[in-house]
């Protein structure tokens, strides 16, 4: 958990298996509330979307008030499912986590807007000569050159 600037070990598990089979359902039913999401599903922030395959990596904050640590990141960012937490102890450790990792959060809400765009046309758009999508690899190329990440 990030506390005060530094990572501390934790003697017990925020989340611990509530027996649901469900990480998000334990969530829940250790009293995390979806707070802020950079995933590609930013707008279905209480969805059951797990990852978007457009976007390389998914950054998901949820948060409590009766106790310590208030927040927690779930990063995903693979085909296999696998989700990666850490914990913020406070408002302010996670203000300070999330200006560390500015860089890569801006990046993130930037392709969210395009996995957002690309979900909406091909939606939208039925007939059979729709462009399929994008990789992320391309997403990326379209945003980042050598000099660091531009607007789209």
């Amino acid at each position: 958990m990030y506390s005060c600037g530094e990572w501390v070990d934790l003697a017990y598990d925020p989340v611990p298996d509530a027996g649901t089979g469900d990480f998000y359902d334990d969530l829940r039913a250790a009293e995390f509330d979806p707070w802020l999401a950079a995933d590609g599903f930013a707008d279905k922030v209480d969805s059951r979307y797990a990852h978007d395959r457009h976007v390389p990596l998914n950054l998901v904050v949820y948060e409590r008030h009766s106790r310590v640590p208030r927040f927690v990141i779930v990063l995903t960012g693979n085909t296999y499912g696998s989700v990666l937490t850490t914990y913020a102890a406070s408002l302010p450790d996670l203000m300070d986590l999330l200006a560390r990792w500015t860089p890569t959060i801006n990046l993130l809400a930037q392709i969210d807007g395009l996995a957002k765009e690309q979900r909406d046309s091909t939606g939208a758009d039925k007939q059979p000569s729709a462009a399929p999508p994008l990789p992320a690899s391309s997403l990326l190329s379209r945003m980042v050159s050598p000099n660091g990440p531009r607007t789209p």
